[in-house]
């Protein structure tokens, strides 16, 4: 299965990846911008499991952004995906906060 390398968002933003590499593009008002951002996420696998709607999940941490991140991923979705710059793991990210809680939405 194909993965996506492209993927856009209601918050008129897209990111596309190439292998590590990054190009988020993004408008503000009447202005477009670009940059591009080299990720190699250091993912910790934490020994804890977790259902998220049906699906067995495990916990992992990484720090991105100046903030530490917990993420639960599901094993079960073969998809490399996750919200924003975050993937890199055997399954799909469902659930990603900071250590404040602050969810990210997608």
């Amino acid at each position: 299965m194909e993965e996506m390398r492209t993927y856009f968002t209601m918050e008129r933003y897209a990111i596309e990846f190439n292998s590590n590499e990054l190009q988020f593009y993004n408008t503000l008002g009447n202005h477009n911008y670009a940059y591009k951002e080299r990720i190699n996420h250091d993912w910790k696998l934490i020994n804890e499991s977790k259902t998220i709607k049906g699906y067995a999940c495990k916990k992992v941490t990484v720090s991105y952004g100046g903030r530490e991140w917990i993420a639960r991923y599901a094993p079960a979705l073969p998809f490399n995906l996750g919200p924003y710059t975050f993937r890199g793991l055997h399954g799909l990210i469902v659930k990603i906060t900071d250590s404040d809680s602050d969810l990210i939405r997608n």
